[in-house]
């Protein structure tokens, strides 16, 4: 049932980051860079261990949370991927796509700003970067001496973003309870501090790059590792200035007073590789666990004195449906201690709460339980090529078994047709999956 046009539902707020995948963040065991104020709020909030993006694509994850629909499902059934109107007679009602209807969008990507992927949020607001207005033909001393006076400048690109989110919206909470800021983050100017990147390196290590661009780099027998130990320490101090900047977010929202009434949720919507399969970046098109497995830190207020672990696998289209009570729970006590239990102790059955992930993209697919991952590509004139990895022991999968364990790849080719063919359904065509296999639940010893 819909709540009555006169309530007035809890703050939200969502930071949603390119480029930031659980290989960056220290609650997720990243060793990378310290993210200090990550981890603190971690400690307090909900972190949610087995977040899976349904695609590669920032755009399609953002999508994926904003609508509630898979991304299969929207390949499906609507055309040019654009989402339900909230009053599609097609449509279940949503209380968390009434709230993003009803909430305000700011971000700093200007292609995020100009799509149709947009149109569900009430307000978009684009905070402009001064190098996208460069230039692409200036001379590389030009370029040297611009990217040397952005590393000089007052403030990053991160930090412009959050200070303009926070500064519009403390004036319009009534008008738009929700707020979501997306940055472009690894994608956008890498314009930390270099002594951000020089505090991750040992005194006998090479100096790192000064590239104000993002890094890419193809990894090969004849790479140096120091390539790619000096791009990832430059990933490293630009995680480390942003985990800053996060942390005087989350001061300014407690001494603004929103934190109690306000659901934070802080995480990212695409991978980094760091060469675990013969790559460097955040541009690679494949389907491993660096490019899909995304953090997601989830605070509910000050309600909670210990923060927990849900180990429960997500993709970002449940996200919304899992956390929408918060909203209206301020009414009802009841409702609000049904949330919180919730967020601490869902269990999956395999028919409401899946438990399991699956992407498409480019010729490929990604089927993960909690006990395996599988990936498969189809490549031109040749036999679909199959890697299967045991999970949890193989986080970053390099130890591919796909030939030593044929019937679970048949059973994981399986589970992958019934969660496709279920999310393509409609609403009133959907029958529970029944998937639940002890081989793909609890890992090989």
């Amino acid at each position: 049932m819909a709540p009555s046009d006169s309530f007035s539902p809890r703050l939200a707020l969502f930071l949603s980051i390119s480029g930031l995948g659980t290989n960056l963040v220290g609650a997720y065991g990243n060793s990378v860079a310290p993210t200090p104020h990550l981890d603190a709020l971690a400690s307090k909030g909900i972190v949610l261990d087995q977040f899976w993006a349904d695609s590669i694509r920032a755009d399609r994850t953002l999508q994926s949370l904003w609508s509630g629909l898979h991304s299969v499902s929207r390949d499906s059934c609507n055309e040019e991927g654009k989402l339900p109107a909230i009053d599609d007679p097609h449509q279940e009602y949503s209380p968390w796509r009434e709230q993003i209807a009803r909430g305000l969008l700011i971000t700093d990507d200007r292609e995020l700003a100009a799509s149709s992927a947009v149109e569900c949020f009430d307000r978009v607001l684009l905070v402009e970067n001064e190098d996208e207005d460069e230039d692409e033909d200036e001379d590389e001393q030009e370029q040297e001496q611009e990217q040397e006076q952005e590393r000089k400048s007052a403030s990053m690109e991160f930090e412009r973003l959050i200070e303009a989110a926070i500064g519009t919206w403390s004036e319009c909470t009534a008008e738009h309870p929700l707020l979501w800021i997306h940055s472009r983050g690894l994608r956008g100017a890498w314009d930390a501090p270099y002594e951000y990147r020089e505090m991750l390196c040992d005194e006998d290590d090479p100096s790192p790059p000064t590239d104000v661009t993002p890094m890419e780099l193809h990894v090969d027998r004849q790479t140096d590792p120091d390539d790619i130990f000096g791009i990832s320490c430059a990933v490293g101090g630009q995680v480390f200035a942003m985990d800053q900047v996060i942390g005087e977010m989350l001061e300014s929202l407690r001494e603004a007073g929103f934190l109690t009434n306000c659901l934070l949720g802080i995480l990212g919507v695409s991978g980094y590789s760091l060469g675990e399969h013969d790559y460097v970046g955040g541009s690679t098109m494949n389907l491993y666990a660096e490019s899909l497995h995304i953090p997601c830190l989830i605070l509910p207020g000050e309600m909670l004195a210990l923060g927990g672990r849900q180990g429960v696998i997500m993709q970002p289209h449940d996200l919304g449906e899992w956390i929408e009570d918060w909203f209206y729970s301020e009414q009802d006590s009841d409702l609000l201690s049904q949330f919180l239990e919730s967020l601490l102790n869902s269990r999956y059955d395999g028919e409401t709460r899946i438990g399991a992930a699956v992407a498409c993209e480019n010729n490929q697919e990604y089927v993960c339980s909690p006990a395996w991952s599988c990936r498969l590509e189809q490549i031109p004139g040749q036999q679909v090529k199959t890697e299967l990895f045991a999970k949890p022991d193989d986080r970053w999968e390099q130890n591919e078994v796909a030939s030593r364990a044929i019937p679970i790849v048949e059973k994981l080719n399986v589970l992958k047709s019934k969660l496709i063919g279920h999310y393509r359904s409609t609403s009133s065509e959907q029958q529970p999956l029944n998937w639940i296999d002890e081989e793909l639940i609890h890992p090989m010893r």
